[in-house]
């Protein structure tokens, strides 16, 4: 289970101590990444109340409904309503942590485990059989598209639609009718622009809702096709590490320079476009057993005295 802390007005030594407790949540089960409040959907901040600029995180926090952590004691004027104050070690602020978002997050994951397909995100239905690499037909929102792996093209009736149905790659709730192999479908399009970039630049807007990429080597067993995204530097960087060799996910961030989450939502976009394959782990190699002639020479030198 992934969480997304953010930390707003905290000083260097605050910061790591909400690093700590983060990595302390493995102990619960659960894996958060810590990183600077900037307004984007997460499921816990952690600021300090004295502060201006921490003040309007959490006015900004109780209009979303988001969980707030105070470090530190608070001044007698400050409004504690939907705030809670953590103080002690590290391993305090992880139980915390853990007591506002841990359990709850547990419990949705769960719920999650029952559901139908039909509740996972557009890209991660894709990406699995037997919707990879076929030509379909994509609904979300009321906009449909075509999505052809077969020619590396997506339609849409405009622009528009292309767009919105991009953007929402993370978003459940999408509908799938496959198309016949060979037949285009009759459904009119005005705009057109390739599938892997359509793909990659969907699963980056929207990769704080997909999970970590499977563990395992992967490698890339085609060029993707970003001439149209030729602005999305770490797809490129990662594509030309994995055409040189297979890697795992966590072994091309680190070659590559990038972070985690970008280099998972790339291969999710790989993956969805049928690009990535899966290397088998080589067989180890038995010793070879040493000549029965060179063992029968080295004991005749060593019999005449001729051994060194």
């Amino acid at each position: 289970m992934r969480l997304d802390f953010r930390t707003a007005a905290l000083s260097e030594q605050e910061e790591q101590r909400v690093r700590i407790a983060a990595q302390l949540l493995a102990a619960h089960g659960g894996q958060a990444r810590v990183g600077a409040w900037d307004g984007t959907r997460c499921d816990l901040v952690v600021l300090n109340a004295d502060d201006g600029y921490g003040r309007h995180v959490l006015d900004v926090a109780r209009r979303r409904g988001l969980p707030a952590v105070a470090l530190g004691p608070l001044r007698p004027d400050a409004a504690a309503d939907g705030l809670v104050v953590a103080e002690g070690s590290a391993a305090s602020l992880a139980a915390t942590l853990w007591r506002l978002v841990g359990a709850a997050a547990t419990d949705t994951a769960a719920k999650t485990s029952r559901s139908t397909r039909a509740d996972l995100a557009g890209l991660l239905r894709l990406a699995e059989t037997p919707l990879r690499g076929a030509d379909v037909r994509a609904t979300i929102a009321g906009r449909s598209i075509v999505l052809r792996p077969s020619v590396g093209r997506t339609r849409g009736r405009t622009l528009s639609d292309l767009l919105a149905a991009r953007d929402h790659l993370g978003d459940s709730g999408w509908q799938f009718e496959a198309l016949a192999p060979g037949v285009d479908d009759a459904m009119p399009s005005d705009s057109a622009m390739s599938l892997d970039a359509f793909l990659l630049t969907g699963a980056l807007r929207t990769r704080v809702a997909l999970p970590p990429f499977p563990d395992g080597e992967w490698a890339l067993r085609d060029w993707p096709d970003l001439g149209a995204a030729a602005d999305l530097v770490a797809g490129l960087r990662l594509a030309q590490r994995l055409r040189r060799a297979a890697a795992t996910p966590r072994a091309l961030a680190e070659g590559a320079g990038v972070a985690r989450e970008l280099a998972d939502a790339c291969l999710w976009a790989f993956r969805a476009a049928d690009l990535l394959t899966e290397t088998a782990a080589p067989a180890p190699r038995a010793a070879a057993p040493p000549p029965v002639v060179r063992q029968l020479l080295n004991r005749l030198a060593a019999r005449f005295g001729l051994a060194r």
